[in-house]
């Protein structure tokens, strides 16, 4: 049941990304680009000890560790603007160290404030430009503010340094999946059906690509892993809704 709650909050609103005319930036909707943004986080984390960690930073507000552990509550908490601001805090008392401003950029893009995601992603890439996450922190950057051709620069770029890491795929395959480029989503995700190792949201993300291709058998087996038949049956009937409805917005001149 679960699932389909997810699936009830994702796919309408997913379906008002409208696909892009030829050379017209594409227009995320809120929901796609937090889709986007999945892999840039630990799965399972609850924001349980987010309450203790405020109570704490009220007590000793220049305690830099503690803001530290704060952002990362709040943002597990669904706080990002809090979140942002307790990590800007960090930096300001214990110096931008790339650990604070991958942290930064990842709550900036959160919050909706994708310009300083990029700054604080570059910078970490300026110290180190084999840091994978933020290479695909940086690609993320290029998709939700319209370049394409950026973003799967800095995707592609970051597979390649990170060819086993299914938080850089995810994300990848999510980018290709929301450019319209279903097949290709589906070839960078097919492994997540045999690799126990692969997160569920990476089953999830192709079996959305395969519905996109009109494939509903394998996505219902993809879906099985994860969950009972009925609902990946549910689930598959709602992602290929979806798919035909960004196909009919594709037709529209």
């Amino acid at each position: 049941m679960r699932e389909i709650c997810w699936l009830l909050l994702l796919v309408p609103l997913l379906a008002a990304c409208n696909a892009p005319r030829a050379g017209d930036p594409p227009k995320l909707s809120p929901a796609a680009r937090l889709r986007l943004l999945e892999a840039q986080f630990p799965e399972g984390g609850q924001g349980a000890d987010y309450l203790l960690v405020r109570s704490m930073v009220a007590a000793s507000p220049d305690d830099a560790a503690l803001q530290d552990r704060l952002a990362l509550a709040a943002g597990q908490a669904g706080q990002p603007a809090e979140a942002l601001a307790a990590q800007e805090r960090a930096i300001a008392l214990a110096g931008p160290s790339p650990e604070r401003l991958l942290v930064r950029g990842r709550l900036a893009l959160l919050a909706g404030q994708v310009p300083l995601a990029q700054h604080s992603f570059q910078s970490v890439l300026a110290a180190d430009p084999a840091h994978v996450q933020a290479m695909t922190g940086l690609a993320v950057c290029h998709d939700m503010a319209g370049d394409p051709a950026q973003a799967l620069t800095w995707h592609q770029a970051a597979l390649q340094a990170a060819p086993t890491d299914w938080s850089v795929r995810v994300n990848y395959g999510m980018s290709r999946l929301l450019a319209a480029q279903p097949a290709e989503a589906a070839r960078l995700l097919a492994a997540a059906e045999r690799d126990p190792s692969a997160p569920r949201r990476a089953r999830h993300n192709l079996a959305l690509a395969l519905a996109a291709q009109n494939n509903a058998v394998q996505a219902e087996t993809v879906l099985s892993r994860d969950m009972a038949p009925p609902e990946a049956r549910a689930l598959v009937v709602a992602f290929t809704q979806w798919a035909a409805q960004q196909t009919a917005q594709r037709g529209q001149p």
